[in-house]
């Protein structure tokens, strides 16, 4: 079997496992805030981000492993009615700046450092999702002043990759290959997206979700906006380092979302959290790896009312 058809079967089992796993998605709100397009300067690189103003506190949002900052469109425009929400697509990632190397963990926390600078935020509600969940960790504890709360929806855990992970590599690249593309055309590029469990309603949403991954070259071909090299050192190097000493520098709350479909599936993976973290909560929720577009409706209900008792900006 080639690694193509490898990707497929991975993708059509994570479809029929959601079930399995009493995996589920809530309805989508019913009305859209669409958010203002941007863009700022964060050291040498331009990083595209998504802004629904506000007069409330401010929210910033990391998103995963070759997403953008429209994954947390949904949830974004449902805080936007009590917080200032802004979603960053970090470097490599939804038309940011996508250099050839420099994705560790210090460099994606020099980035998020100098995007606080640039919006002008001092200190705010942060929250990361998978790998930006793990960016996210790190900055809370190198810059803990800058944290008001830190929000984890189903980060890559602290000390690394799983021992299933790590024992049979092939499941990483089944699962992230088939959403990297290149594609030949815009049809087979629209057409992918329904291998995902992540795009339950394939509606507009969905696919500009989907879409803002992706760039076009002369060719006509669709490629992905992280470099090959980019996802190399985050998947070999970022993704499994092994952060679990400094989680005693984290002073914010923190709400770890873990989803019924979720990443850290074997027993103790989240003990590094319960065990160094001293103001933890840890709240399960419905669905797949993706919830916080998904599921978007309980993501946010439970984050803000989690937010509310909290500390205030």
């Amino acid at each position: 079997m080639n690694r193509d058809h490898a990707s497929a079967l991975f993708h059509k089992l994570v479809r029929t496992s959601r079930w399995v796993f009493q995996g589920r998605f809530g309805d989508a709100p019913e009305q859209f805030r669409e958010p203002a397009a941007g863009s700022i300067k964060a050291g040498d690189l331009t990083l595209n981000t998504l802004t629904w103003p506000g007069d409330g506190p401010p929210v910033v949002l990391l998103h995963g492993l070759n997403n953008s900052a429209w994954i947390w469109a949904r949830v974004g425009s449902i805080l936007s009615s009590s917080h200032h929400v802004v979603a960053i697509s970090q470097r490599g990632h939804g038309g940011s700046s996508a250099p050839s190397h420099g994705y560790s963990l210090d460099d994606t926390t020099q980035d998020l450092l100098a995007a606080l600078d640039a919006l002008g935020l001092e200190k705010v509600h942060l929250a990361g999702h998978s790998w930006g969940g793990k960016v996210a960790t790190h900055f809370a504890a190198h810059q803990p002043d800058k944290v008001c709360t830190l929000t984890l929806a189903d980060p890559v855990p602290p000390q690394g990759l799983n021992r299933v992970l790590i024992a049979v590599p092939q499941l990483l690249d089944a699962a992230y290959r088939a959403e990297r593309g290149p594609f030949d055309s815009l049809d087979r590029l629209v057409s992918q997206k329904s291998t995902f469990v992540q795009y339950p309603r394939q509606d507009e949403l969905d696919l500009r979700v989907w879409l803002s991954n992706f760039r076009t070259d002369d060719d006509g071909r669709w490629h992905h906006f992280l470099p090959q090299g980019g996802f190399d050192e985050i998947v070999s190097q970022a993704l499994p380092e092994d952060i679990t000493g400094l989680l005693t520098r984290i002073t914010a709350p923190v709400l770890l979302l873990l989803p019924t479909f979720t990443v850290s599936f074997l027993p103790g993976e989240v003990g590094p959290f319960r065990r160094r973290i001293a103001n933890l909560t840890v709240r399960r929720i419905w669905g797949d790896h993706a919830f916080v577009h998904s599921n978007c409706i309980d993501t946010a209900r439970q984050w803000e009312a989690w937010m509310a008792n909290h500390c205030r900006v």
